[in-house]
């Protein structure tokens, strides 16, 4: 009966082993294996430093257009920058400061506040911009904002999309670029 129970035990021991679930206790201290790292083409995970930056622009009803150029390391979202353009709606958006960044396999997610003046309306604003890495050129790479009808610092009880350009294959510009360990 006692083998039958520690052949079990054993069992079970190497299964979590083989499956990553075994924690290796340190004293008071619980010891995981590392998250994983951003590779060199861009894939998520982990906790390497990253960056992304370029400009771009998209042709959206014909002949209007929108841009974005940026450069915001993820180690100095202080000194980041995001200037955004749209022509058709007379809107321009400058970035006051980058709160977050985050990628997902070529994609990058950069929130924040800026200043927004046009047809719109003028003010501080929180925004959401998607950035595409999709190849060496510019060819696969796309870009999306989203402008929020006030920032979230504010006590309105209701926070409404303002403006949304959904993410879109650039017509021209340089491209984007998500580098690791910058």
């Amino acid at each position: 009966m006692k083998e039958n129970k520690l052949l079990r035990y054993m069992l079970a021991l190497s299964m979590m082993l083989v499956m990553g679930m075994f924690v290796i206790s340190c004293g008071s201290k619980n010891v995981n294996p590392p998250p994983p790292t951003i590779t060199e083409d861009g894939q998520a995970g982990g906790d390497t430093p990253f960056e992304v930056n370029g400009s771009g622009y998209v042709t959206y009803d014909v002949s209007t257009d929108a841009s974005l150029s940026l450069d915001v390391r993820e180690e100095a979202l202080d000194e980041a920058t995001l200037s955004y353009v749209d022509h058709g709606e007379d809107l321009t958006l400058e970035s006051i400061s980058i709160t977050d960044i985050s990628i997902d396999g070529n994609i990058a997610t950069i929130k924040g506040t800026g200043d927004l003046f046009g047809n719109l309306g003028t003010g501080v604003h929180d925004f959401i911009a998607t950035i595409t890495d999709g190849s060496p050129d510019y060819s696969s790479d796309a870009m999306g904002m989203m402008i929020f009808s006030a920032p979230s610092s504010t006590s309105s009880a209701t926070i409404t999309v303002l403006y949304e350009l959904s993410s879109q294959t650039l017509s021209g510009g340089d491209g984007f670029t998500i580098t690791t360990n910058p």
